[in-house]
């Protein structure tokens, strides 16, 4: 019992390593870790007078009290967890450089219909104030595009690898 623990640990540490050894894994960690901010920091805001109207990954909120969204199809936890769970799947995958290109381009298309989704929530939050032409964007705005950018760095890792093993292939 013992010798299998110890054996499944050292297998699993070895695949660790070997997965850490990958450049797309750092990108898609640091993807990972820009997406996983969102819950920290507020994505958006308005100020107007005594009003203070946040959205934020859980919500919107308007003077500390939650505001039910009917034009939010998905919640803004929702992507998050979703968009979390195809990269952490793509760093899982590193052994099958295919699907881990495809889940790695599917969050990209994902990020970018989060980022869209979270503009028009800013703009349409700050339509229902009067005097108040757009909104003030958070940090936690930006945590998408760099998401963005660590997974398109990553996406050409991958088929840089791919490459060179078809590469390889033909040599033999």
């Amino acid at each position: 019992m013992v010798l299998l623990l110890k054996t499944g640990l050292l297998s699993l540490s070895q695949n660790l390593l070997l997965m850490i050894q990958r450049i797309q894994t750092v990108y898609l960690a640091l993807a990972i870790l820009s997406m996983a901010l969102m819950f920290a920091f507020k994505i958006s805001y308005i100020e107007t007078g005594d009003d203070l109207a946040v959205i934020t990954v859980y919500g919107v909120t308007l003077n500390d009290q939650a505001v039910q969204n009917s034009w939010l199809v998905l919640p803004p936890w929702a992507w998050n967890v979703l968009i979390i769970a195809a990269l952490v799947s793509a760093v899982v995958l590193y052994r099958n450089r295919r699907r881990q290109m495809l889940l790695a381009r599917t969050s990209s298309l994902l990020i970018i219909a989060y980022f869209v989704v979270l503009y028009f929530a800013g703009t349409t939050l700050a339509d229902s104030f009067t005097g108040v032409e757009r909104p003030s964007y958070g940090v936690s705005t930006y945590f998408p595009v760099a998401a963005f950018a660590f997974v398109f760095l990553a996406n050409r890792a991958i088929k840089k690898d791919e490459d060179l093993v078809r590469s390889l292939d033909r040599l033999r």
